[in-house]
C-alpha cells in the first residue's frame, strides 16, 4: 500500500513540475526584434507606421491565392471581433488583388500593407503562407505559427501568450 502512495505522490509532483515548467516558459518567452520590412500601402486600406502599438498584436502574412489563407480568413475575423489587433502583410504582386479580396470577404486587419517583391517575407523568413507572428506591445516577435491557425493553436499558443502580454502591458 505504501508503494501506491509513493507512486501517487511522484505523479502529482511530476504534474506540478510540468505545469510549473510550462508557466515558466510562457512567462520568459524570448523576444526578437522585428526585422526591417519593405512595405507599401494599398490604396483605400489603412497602413501603419510602426508595429509598436502599446498593446500585443498579431502580424499575419498572407496571399489572396493561398487556399489556407482563404480557409483561415473567418478565424481572423473572429479574432478581430474579440478585439485582438491584427496587422496584415499581403504577398500579392498586385495591390488591387489584395484590396478586392478584402472587399469581397471582409477586412479582419487593423491595417494592411503589401510586401515589395517578397523582401519582407524573406526578412521574416516566411517559407509558407499563411504565417502569423505574435507581437509584444513594443513590436517584438514573441512567437510564430507557420501555416493556418486553428482552434487548438489559438487555445494552446496564441491566447496564453497574448494574455501574458496584456497583463504585462498594463
Amino acid at each position: 500500500m505504501r508503494l501506491v502512495h509513493w507512486i501517487a505522490i511522484l505523479a502529482i509532483a511530476g504534474l506540478i513540475g510540468g505545469l510549473g515548467w510550462r508557466y515558466y516558459q510562457l512567462a520568459n518567452a524570448p523576444r526578437e526584434p522585428l526585422p526591417t520590412l519593405t512595405l507599401q500601402t494599398i490604396d483605400g486600406l489603412p497602413g501603419w507606421e510602426s508595429l509598436a502599438t502599446g498593446r500585443p498584436a498579431l502580424l499575419h502574412v498572407w496571399g489572396a491565392d493561398c487556399a489556407d489563407c482563404q480557409g483561415e480568413h473567418i478565424l481572423l475575423q473572429a479574432l478581430r471581433d474579440e478585439g485582438i489587433p491584427i496587422y496584415g502583410i499581403s504577398a500579392d504582386e498586385l495591390a488591387s488583388r489584395s484590396r478586392t479580396y478584402l472587399e469581397e470577404r471582409g477586412n479582419p486587419f487593423a491595417a494592411v500593407m503589401r510586401d515589395v517583391e517578397g523582401q519582407s517575407a524573406r526578412a521574416l523568413e516566411v517559407e509558407q503562407f499563411p504565417t502569423t507572428f505574435i507581437l509584444s506591445a513594443d513590436g517584438e516577435v514573441l512567437a510564430r505559427m507557420d501555416g493556418p491557425m486553428d482552434v487548438v493553436v489559438l487555445r494552446n499558443r496564441v491566447y496564453p501568450i497574448l494574455e501574458r502580454e496584456y497583463r504585462r502591458a498594463r
